[in-house]
């Protein structure tokens, strides 16, 4: 091969590469002070025995493309910060210190837990599942959450996420682990709902 040919050639690529598409990619900073996660779990009857509050966002990023696509995301929360909204008084002291405790979450040692997208899929329109590894007491377990992206004055992200409490180690209570709990059984599954706004 001459060096009339080899020319040739590395225009060809040159002139072929300048044809695809170029993505733009933004990166996004959650806004912690505009955005808030909601929890829900429950104990015995869960039409009765259910709890609600919420935990503070520490920090976060999501990534968007050109195409105003969601390509990853991920999220700090800081558990130190958990809150609940449906008790009051001695009750909701009582609760918050035993969710802080090592029964549940042991804040002292674990004050942070975190969700890192390995996946995003977009499923119609602007709805999204979002597959990743979520950590908390230092356990990773993949986790999706399913939500709804929309970018106006700011870019807001709603959606869900439920989980096994007992895949991080956090057992009290747990019918899988324990016998006779009657109305004193606390369920495993606990739920999610983000509400993330970022610029």
């Amino acid at each position: 091969m001459n060096r009339r040919q080899i020319i040739k050639i590395a225009l060809g690529l040159v002139l072929a590469n300048s044809t695809l598409p170029s993505f733009a990619i933004s990166t996004l900073n959650v806004l912690e002070s505009q955005s808030q996660i909601t929890w829900s779990g429950s104990k015995g009857i869960k039409a009765l025995g259910t709890h609600t509050g919420t935990v503070a966002v520490k920090d976060g990023k999501v990534v968007i493309n050109d195409a105003g696509e969601i390509t990853k995301a991920e999220i700090e929360i800081d558990m130190s910060q958990i809150d609940n909204h449906d008790l009051s008084g001695e009750w909701k002291d009582k609760l918050l210190t035993h969710l802080k405790s090592p029964d549940f979450f042991d804040t002292a040692k674990h004050a942070s837990a975190e969700f890192k997208s390995k996946k995003v899929m977009k499923l119609a329109n602007n709805k999204y599942k979002l597959i990743g590894d979520m950590t908390i007491k230092g356990i990773k377990r993949e986790a999706a959450i399913i939500g709804e992206y929309s970018a106006d004055k700011d870019h807001n992200f709603k959606g869900t996420m439920s989980f096994d409490r007992t895949d991080f180690n956090i057992k009290f209570g747990s019918g899988q682990f324990f016998t006779n709990l009657g109305d004193k059984m606390i369920h495993d599954e606990v739920k999610l709902a983000f509400d993330i706004k970022a610029q």
